[in-house]
């Protein structure tokens, strides 16, 4: 049986922007996080840099998909954009470009807090004595 995903990386936006980073090798989807959580003085005009930040994503090369989430159950919500790609390649090419680099520098600025994970499936063990998560590589 094959659900959930394992978490392959987590480091602050800035980080990940201006790492040289490997990615994870392998040939299935991967998503890519950004969690965070917006200044309360965040204006319209602000608001619109970020929509204008994550318009460009969606053009960018090797992005499949994109989804937005916010907490259900905080007086202060956090959001989440999710991207997928193909692969670990696609993202690894997608986290150099223009359109990352524009993503991640505008909630820097507008925002209290930024997370980044990336994601590729795995597999739940239903036997015992290993790890209840294991990666499919």
């Amino acid at each position: 049986m094959q659900s959930q995903s394992r978490h392959l990386h987590s480091e602050t936006a800035s980080e990940v922007a201006a790492a040289d980073v490997d990615p994870p090798t392998g040939g299935s989807r991967v998503l890519y996080e950004l969690v965070f959580e917006l200044d309360d003085d965040l204006g319209d005009r602000h608001g619109e840099r970020i929509s204008d930040a994550v318009f460009q994503c969606l053009s960018a090369d090797g992005v499949q998909g994109l989804w937005a989430y916010q907490t259900a159950n905080d007086d202060r919500p956090r959001n989440r954009l999710t991207l997928e790609f193909d692969d670990a390649a696609s993202w690894a090419e997608f986290s150099l470009s223009d359109a990352h680099r524009d993503l991640v520098a505008t909630l820097e600025v507008l925002c209290r807090s930024v997370r980044t994970d990336l994601w590729a499936p795995a597999g739940v063990s239903l036997s015992g004595g290993g790890p209840p998560i294991v990666g499919l590589e």
